[in-house]
């Protein structure tokens, strides 16, 4: 019984360490500014991101795109995002598109109003 609980404690540990260390490398990939790069890891919080945007830390016109695409593991999550409810608001349908990270998208300001959908959008990323 300890075998197997210490096995699947490594499993556990390496397939999230995976995961973080996929989405810094993507980071790193697309030219996300030095300064932006540790929140680059899944155990950031939406609060951390939306700081580090605000305080300057990463630029929302240059870090912006990329930062999603990568926390997206650059899939279209789009379903995933739906079915989190993300977007049900027909007013902020556009959040949707935070959710494909297959493609880069423009910033717009529209964006800061999807803070509501951001542990969905994360949580679609990370499961990804």
């Amino acid at each position: 019984m300890k075998t197997v609980l210490c096995f699947l404690s490594i499993f556990v540990g390496v397939v999230f360490a995976g995961d973080d260390a996929a989405f810094a490398a993507c980071c790193k990939d697309k030219n996300v500014a030095e300064t932006c790069q540790p929140i680059c890891k899944y155990e950031s919080t939406p609060d951390d991101v939306t700081k580090a945007f605000a305080e300057g830390q990463c630029n929302v016109e240059t870090d912006g795109s990329p930062f999603y695409q990568c926390l997206e593991n650059q899939k279209d999550n789009t379903k995933c995002c739906k079915a989190a409810g993300v977007g049900a608001d027909a007013s902020l349908d556009f959040c949707l598109d935070t959710c494909d990270g297959s493609k880069p998208h423009t910033y717009d300001p529209k964006y800061n109003g999807c803070s509501a959908y951001a542990q969905a959008i994360f949580d679609c990323g990370k499961n990804a």
